[in-house]
Formats: C-alpha cells, sequence, structure tokens
C-alpha cells in the first residue's frame, strides 16, 4: 500500500510479481509485506539459513531484521561492514531477536565496482554448524547419482578402443572432451531438482542436463579409467567473495574436482568450446566447496590453476599512395579465448563468419573492405585456434602536403574507461582483464620516398596491476612495432588505483601515438 502524508492508505495494482504505486507523492510511503514459505527434507529440514541487506543504492529511514526463534534453537550470526548486535526478547512463541539500524544514507555507484554481496552492509545468519556438515550433506545426496551403468561402461570403452596405454591426463581430457560435446545443457525445472543430480546413466542416453548433472556423468566416467573426482560446489564471481558467508546451499554452479598426480584439477563441464583444462572467466577467482571428506572450508578457485589465457598477433600492412592501408593479421588464441572465437564463429558457414568479422570491423573503420578470413582448429579443442584476415582501410591516412599521419592499427588498443574517470575510489575497480597475455607485432611498408620524421620513444609502464611494453624502429623503408600487456590481476584495490589509473592512461597515450612521414627529401 501507500501510506500518504495524512495517514490513509492507498492500495497498489498487482499482476503476478509487478506492484504499481499510480498514486504516490513526494514525501509518502510504500508499505510492503510479503511470506516466503520453503522446505527442505533430510538432513536440512530442521536448518534455516538467511541473509539480510541493511542499505542499498537508496537512502533507508529505518530498517530491521526480526528473527522470531524456539528459546532453545541454536544458530550463529556474522555481520558484513557494521557492527550490529541485536536486541533479545522473550515473547510467548519464543525469542524474538532483532537488528536495527536507522538512517542509513544512499549507497554511492562507482562503475566497475564490486556487487552488493561484498560491500552492502549484511547480516548473515544460518544454524548450520559448520561446512563439513554441508560437504557430507551434499555427499549424501548426489555421490548415488554417480553410479555406474552398462551404458557409461560401454561409452568408455569405446571412447579408449585401441587406446591402452592413455595417460592420466588424456584420459581427463577425453572424457572431458566427450562430455563438452555430446552432452546439451540445459535447465529445466520439470526435468531437474535444483539441487540432486540425475544418475549419471540418465544423463549419457538422454545427452541432456543441468551443470550437477554432466558433473555426475563425468565423476562416473572418470572413475571408469581408475581417476577419482568430486563435485565442486561454486559460486561464480559475479556473485561475489562470500568472505563472511556462513554454511548454507547459496551455490549457483557446479563442476567437477578431479584429483591428478599434479593436484587438484578443476573441470567446468558446461564449457562448450572451451579447451581441456580451462575455465569461464566466471569461475576464475570464484568461492567454491569441494565435496570431499575432510574439506573444512571453502576455497577460491585460483587464474593459475587454469591454462594461460594468451593471445599472440602478426600484422603486415602497407600504406598505398592513395593513403590506404591494406593489411594483413593473423593471430593465436589460446585457453577460454579460443573458447570465445569457437562460440563466435564455429556454427556459421564461411560466408556468414566473413559477415560477422567484417560487422567487427566497421565499428573502427566504416569503409573497411575484407578480403580475406580463414581459421584453423576451430573443431579441434586441443589445438589453440589459429586465424587470419585481410583487409583494406581507405582513407586510413590523413595529411596535410608532403605529411602524412599514421597511427598503428594495434587491435586491443586500450579505451577511455568510466571506471577511471574518478579521482579515487570508495570500491575496489573489478578489472576482470578477458586475457593474461596480449603481443602483438607489427611491419608497416611505408610508401615509397616517405620516412618517419620520429618514433618517439619506447614505452615501458609497469604497476602492481599490469606491465606494458611498446617498441618502436625504423628500418629499409619498414615501421616494425612490438606491443605487450601482461595482466598480474583481476581486482584494483582503491589503494592500488591512483597507481593503475595513471598505468592505464599512460597505456592509452602509447597506444594511439601517432607517427609523421615525410618524403626522404625534407631529411
Amino acid at each position: 500500500v501507500v501510506i500518504k502524508k495524512d495517514g490513509s492508505e492507498v492500495k497498489a495494482d498487482i499482476d503476478r510479481n509487478h506492484v504499481v504505486f499510480k498514486s504516490l507523492e513526494e514525501g509518502e510511503h510504500i508499505y510492503l509485506k510479503w511470506k516466503i514459505k520453503n522446505y527442505y527434507s533430510g538432513k536440512l529440514s530442521n536448518q534455516f539459513w538467511d541473509q539480510f541487506y541493511f542499505n542499498s543504492f537508496y537512502p533507508v529511514k529505518d530498517i530491521r531484521y526480526s528473527l522470531l526463534v524456539p528459546e532453545d534453537f541454536q544458530f550463529e550470526y556474522r555481520t558484513q561492514r557494521m557492527e550490529l548486535k541485536p536486541s533479545r526478547q522473550k515473547t510467548p512463541d519464543g525469542l524474538l531477536y532483532q537488528w536495527r539500524l536507522s538512517d542509513e544514507p544512499a549507497m554511492v555507484y562507482e562503475y566497475g565496482m564490486p556487487v552488493a554481496e561484498d560491500v552492502s552492509k549484511i547480516l548473515h545468519i544460518s544454524s548450520i554448524r559448520d561446512w563439513p556438515y554441508m560437504v557430507d550433506w551434499y555427499a549424501d545426496i548426489a555421490q548415488t547419482k554417480t553410479r555406474s551403468s552398462y551404458e557409461i561402461r560401454e561409452q568408455v570403452a569405446a571412447l579408449f578402443a585401441g587406446k591402452p596405454e592413455s595417460s592420466e591426463a588424456e584420459k581427463i581430457r577425453t572424457i572431458y572432451n566427450f562430455i563438452t560435446e555430446n552432452i546439451r545443457y540445459s535447465s529445466v525445472s520439470f526435468r531437474q531438482s535444483g539441487l540432486i543430480p540425475q544418475e549419471a546413466r540418465d544423463v549419457l542416453v538422454n545427452k541432456i542436463g543441468d551443470c550437477k548433472d554432466v558433473a555426475t556423468l563425468c565423476i562416473a566416467m572418470l572413475r571408469e579409467v581408475g581417476i577419482t573426482a568430486h563435485y565442486v560446489l561454486v559460486n561464480t564471481r559475479d556473485e561475489g567473495l562470500n568472505e563472511h558467508i556462513l554454511p548454507s546451499i547459496d551455490f549457483n554452479h557446479c563442476i567437477a574436482g578431479v584429483e591428478t598426480r599434479r593436484g587438484l584439477q578443476y573441470l567446468d563441464l558446461t564449457a562448450n568450446n572451451y579447451p581441456y583444462g580451462a575455465l569461464p572467466n566466471m569461475d576464475l577467482g570464484s568461492f567454491s566447496l569441494l565435496i570431499k571428506p575432510g574439506v573444512t572450508a571453502p576455497a577460491y578457485i585460483q587464474v593459475d590453476q587454469t591454462p594461460g589465457r594468451n593471445l599472440e598477433r602478426k600484422l603486415t600492412a602497407t600504406i598505398g599512395q592513395d593513403n590506404s592501408l591494406t593489411l594483413e593479421k593473423s593471430g593465436v588464441r589460446s585457453g577460454s579465448l579460443a573458447a570465445s572465437f569457437r562460440a563466435n564463429y564455429r556454427d556459421q558457414p564461411p560466408a556468414t563468419r566473413e559477415k560477422s568479422l567484417l560487422e567487427t570491423l566497421a565499428r573502427e573503420y566504416p569503409d573497411v573492405k575484407l578480403l580475406h578470413f580463414e581459421i584453423e582448429n576451430l573443431e579441434d579443442l586441443n589445438q589453440p585456434v589459429r586465424y587470419r584476415y585481410d583487409f583494406v582501410i581507405p582513407g586510413y591516412l590523413s595529411g596535410v602536403g608532403d605529411f602524412k599521419f599514421m597511427k598503428i592499427p594495434w587491435t586491443d588498443a586500450l579505451e577511455n574507461n568510466k571506471a577511471l574517470s574518478y579521482e579515487t575510489r570508495q570500491y575496489p575497480y573489478y578489472y576482470w582483464p578477458a586475457a593474461d597475455t596480449v603481443r602483438e607485432e607489427s611491419e608497416i611498408l611505408l610508401p615509397p620516398g616517405y620516412v618517419p620524421a620520429e618514433l618517439g620513444e619506447d614505452a615501458v609502464l609497469n604497476c602492481a596491476i599490469a606491465s606494458y611494453t611498446l617498441r618502436l624502429k625504423y628500418d629499409n623503408g619498414r615501421i616494425f612495432a612490438r606491443r605487450e600487456l601482461i595482466n598480474h590481476k583481476a581486482v584494483v584495490s582503491p589503494e592500488e588505483y591512483p597507481e593503475f589509473k595513471k598505468f592505464y592512461n599512460a597505456v592509452i597515450q602509447a597506444d594511439s601515438r601517432q607517427i609523421l612521414l615525410k618524403t626522404a627529401e625534407q631529411n
């Protein structure tokens, strides 16, 4: 309802999950009241957990969270970004706990800031005593689903027919590739439970399943070749770091953790197009719980536990007398960078691939003409993706008289970033680069009779977050340029922000450097 200034109430219009307040005016209040019913069976039937936000991006006059429990009910609570203890009051129905704040100002939004789960004032509550309890609980409901069957044994035998000497890595890779290439991801409520996986045999036969279903099939198939694997419950990194969370089942994803001679290896079986060992970016740095006896606490999936996300490019260009630029670009993509290329181009016919690339190039060069485009290893997940394309940019150079101005056509030149517009930041900046290392080498043939007036000094830039080098030289009618950006960290703290902002802006300047070309007679 809307509570008017005179105390009267006007009911809102309600349509399914939409509430519309047509008569709302400044200085009036909205009153919302709702009820949520939920229940769990088994070991969770007598457990309770919750989280409650005490601030947001709008001001709050008064906010409270009340919890009525039996007097002997045991639970833990933990607060985030606030020191707030509850009041306690005995009632005929039990013990009433209440947490309350008043006059909370609105949070100030910053581009690239962490999600609310990490920066809001939050109350976490749970009656679950510890994380081992959660490990045991999920093992109890899921492990029986990994039982083998005739169909699973037959499929594994077919995969390794004629390969009796397969190494541990080859076994894991073969099963990973089979599942990601042949089992379609789908999450449909009438077929699947939100918590309990399907039987591994059903996933294989029906060739469809959600994240926990394909993890179940992976565990079952690996067991057939003598390799142990476990469920790993995950909260992807867009759900926050969960630093203050108490034991609960608030996870949104499930992957597999494989016991190898080199340690635990993570496999995301929903990652179609990803090479063996690589993980989607949202898995990297994510909050996870390994479902294995003896595990006592959650952990974070580290970037160094996966193959490098590296991108290498080479460019050869020729400047025409009409100021056009004819380019031949080639590149090699590994890790998750190869997966994104496969997702874009793998299922497209050549004509559609060329159209997609041309549309991408035209965003920066409106009159561009694509001459040739080829890609290798789209189907072979074990190899990096290699590609080459040739194109022409009419009128790329500008000029005055006998002088011409040219910018090196870097593919991944940094651009202005709204998240770096502030003098200081209150919150960390989620930089989250897609690549660990980007290297690009260029060779540009100048028009006959032209030389660079000056190339400028090489750029060598470093900060705690990333490193950058740019080297230029001229030799025998050609400009040779090499650019390298290495990312060390994904999150920039407020303390690191000033240095990173300075670094980033310096990289933009280096990437956009203009080179003046003059005729040799002007020397």
